[in-house]
This record gives structure tokens, sequence and C-alpha cells, in this order.
């Protein structure tokens, strides 16, 4: 797998200029690269971060090197504590605390003269797509959003929110203390286990152990299998079927029919879409969680086509 990696990365990473950046997020020093065409100003640009415990360099990056070809500034990096970004206790995956990673990282790319902060797009797969979810809803800088097999949950909710809902969402990504609130916690545990019978784990079929192994376990990877999944007690839920109705950017989603995590219903999904007023398209696909992030498959190459043709149709 990883000489197949490399020799893929070797052929699509000519022609990038490929930058080690960080920047802080409410003081913890947040790591990854800005990978830009050469010789180009004004970039419109795409922000990624992986979902999860994943970090930027295990596939991530394999989409940012073909976005960027197309034309882009792709700025990826890691959650705080994280792969290569600090924070500690490792590995800890909250909310709240990668939205405001989005946040920050939006800063960041505004202070880059080079680079076109109007169109700023945002991207997320798997967890990571709902927290870009609620970042496209509370920041007003996002232009339009990629959300890729969006653990949405498996369960949508009726509930009616109204724009006291919406304020409140934007108080607390702004301006809140996130330590004030309580927290339930899941863990510490392993993400992934080759036998979740004996040893049980966040995700416990073998797509995911298989994907995680594969590629947590090559070089620089920066990956740590143990987590804890951290939920604060917030006053308001930004559930994803609550969030929807206020998504106003163009909105790509991607998602798999065949998705194995519960967490990931495509029914669900399907539900939360029609709910998005704003320019919209639904790739739906096949190959599971996982398909979309082996470079160099046929659905890797699909999904990164129709990536590229969402963001040059919404930033021309």
């Amino acid at each position: 797998q990883f000489k197949r990696r490399e020799y893929f990365l070797s052929k699509h990473k000519s022609n990038l200029n490929i930058e080690n950046i960080q920047f802080k997020s409410d003081g913890i020093t947040l790591r990854g690269k800005l990978i830009t065409p050469e010789a180009k100003d004004n970039l419109p640009v795409l922000i990624m971060t992986h979902g999860s415990s994943a970090t930027y360099d295990m596939a991530i990056i394999d989409y940012a090197y073909e976005i960027s070809k197309s034309g882009f500034a792709v700025l990826l990096y890691d959650h705080p504590t994280i792969g290569s970004s600090d924070g500690e206790p490792r590995v800890e995956i909250e909310l709240w605390k990668q939205a405001r990673g989005y946040r920050d990282s939006i800063s960041f790319v505004e202070t880059q003269s080079n680079l076109d902060s109007n169109k700023i797009n945002i991207w997320g797969d798997s967890f990571s797509s709902w927290v870009a979810m609620l970042v496209s809803v509370v920041d007003d800088r996002v232009a339009s959003l990629i959300a890729q097999t969006t653990a949405i949950g498996d369960q949508f909710f009726e509930d009616d929110q109204g724009n006291q809902y919406l304020e409140e969402l934007k108080d607390i990504y702004h301006n809140a203390d996130l330590g004030k609130f309580e927290r339930d916690i899941i863990g510490p545990l392993p993400m992934v286990s080759p036998f979740p019978e004996a040893q049980p784990s966040f995700l416990n079929f073998p797509q995911a152990y298989k994907w995680f192994i594969e590629f947590g376990g090559m070089p620089n990877s920066n990956w740590k299998n143990w987590i804890t999944v951290i939920t604060l007690k917030t006053n308001v839920k930004p559930l994803p079927s609550y969030l929807v109705k206020f998504i106003k950017r163009p909105t790509l989603i991607v998602h798999a029919m065949d998705d194995e995590v519960w967490r990931a219903n495509p029914q669900v999904m399907e539900k939360c879409y029609e709910l998005i007023d704003a320019p919209k398209e639904f790739i739906k696909i096949n190959g599971g969680h996982f398909g979309l992030l082996y470079p160099g498959s046929e659905c890797f190459n699909k999904v990164v086509n129709d990536n590229i043709n969402f963001l040059k149709k919404y930033n021309h």
C-alpha cells in the first residue's frame, strides 16, 4: 500500500508549492500544509480536515494535491490533540473545538496576500463533515461547503429550530468558554480493533480496521489508535438535522449508499439534504465509508473530480 501510494503521489505533486503552516486556535498550535499552484495570486481556497482521529497525511492530502492542480489553494491541517497539532490529552475528538479550528484556519487564510478571502470553501469527511456543516452555518466567511460520508447520525430529528437557536450556536462558536460546559465522555478506547468482540472499539467493522491500520501505519502519519470522544452539554444541540435548514451556501454532499457506519446513515442524509435551501448537489457512491479514501481508486477519482467540478462552478 505504501509503495503504491508513493508512486501515485510522485505523479501528482509536480508544479505545486507545498508549505508547512501553523496557526493558533484557542491557544493551541495547529499544523498542516498550504498547497498552491505555482505562480498564482488571488487564489480561491479550500480548507480541509480529516474525520475522527485521522491525520491529514493519511488520505485527504491526496485530494488536496489533485484539487490544487486544478487551480485552488488548499489548506489542510490536523485537529487539536491529533497528529502534528498540539493539545493534551491526546487524542480527544470534540465538535466545538474542531469547529474553532476551522474558524481560526479561515482567519489564517485572511492573512495570506496570495489568497482570495472572499472565496473560502470548507471541506470535511465523516465526523469532520458534520463539523464543517456547523461552521458553514455559523461563519459568514464561508463561500461553499463540501461534506463527504457525513456522520449525520442514525435518526432524523423533526424539531423545528428558529433564529434564536442559530444565534446561540454563533455565540458558542465565536465567544463561549468551552471549558465551562459539562461533558459526556466515551473512552479512552481504540478507534479500531482486530477483535472488537474481545476489545471493543469506536468503529467495529473490518473495513475500518483495514483502512486505519494501512494508512495510519504509513511513515509520518502521526496517527494514534486510542481516542476519547467528548460531547459538550451545550444549551443548543448542533444536530445535523437541525443545522441543515440554516445552510445558505452552495453545498456538495457525497455519500456512500452502502455506508457501514451507523452514524453515517444515508437515509438520514437524504432527508437532511432535502432541507438545504441553497444551490446543492448530492453525489451518491458505493464503496462504503472508506472507499473514497483510497488514492487512485475508481471511487477516489470520481469523487475528486466531482469536488473539482463543484468548486469551479461556484468559484469562477
